[in-house]
Parts: structure tokens; sequence; C-alpha cells
């Protein structure tokens, strides 16, 4: 997605697809899928920073990383949802990035 249209973006809130997957501690068991908002905090010069609003995990996404923005109107007009081309992972105080095969599917 381009620069200049996440621009416009900052301080939305946004739910990704695919949903985050939770793990207790970085190698430990599964945890059930929390569907959680994320805030747009800034657009920088390499990428997009997000953050978790319920566990302050953060991360920037590389503009390559997002697929594309889709508005959520029954929420508000500063609310919508990113498709991305990875899949974030949260462990503990642990956030890692992997890619996906097809934009906004989770891996297995």
């Amino acid at each position: 997605m381009q620069k200049s249209s996440l621009k416009k973006l900052e301080l939305s809130t946004v739910r990704i697809r695919p949903v985050a997957k939770r793990f207790n501690g970085r190698d430990g068991p599964r945890l059930p899928v929390m569907d959680d908002d994320w805030r747009i905090q800034q657009v920088l010069e390499e990428g997009v920073g997000i953050q978790n609003t319920r566990t302050d995990h953060g991360t920037v996404l590389g503009y390559d990383h997002i697929h594309h923005w889709t508005s959520d109107p029954a929420r508000g007009k500063r609310y919508g949802f990113l498709t991305l081309n990875v899949q974030i992972h949260i462990g503990g105080s642990h956030l890692w990035i992997e890619p996906t095969s097809r934009p906004g599917e989770p891996l297995p």
C-alpha cells in the first residue's frame, strides 16, 4: 500500500486480518483468538507503526506488509481493517512476523 494513502490513516483504529496469533510465551502453547483493536500510531519512512490497544504490543509494518485498508463505517469514521501480507504473532512480551501465502489468510 502507498505511503501517501496510509498517512491519512494516522491515529485510526483498525482490526487486522489475519488476526494476530497469541501464544503463552514465545514458545508456549497457542491461546484463543482475540480480535483486538490496533492503533496506527504513525507513518514513518520505513513503514507504519501500529500498537495493540489491549496488550500494548507494537511493531512497524513495512509498506509491503500491508495489502489494503477497508473502512468499518459501523464503528465510525476513523475505524477500519488492515488486510496484511504477514501474520503477526504475540507471545509474552515478544512480537514477531511471518509472511503469509495469501493476503488476509492466517498461517496454519
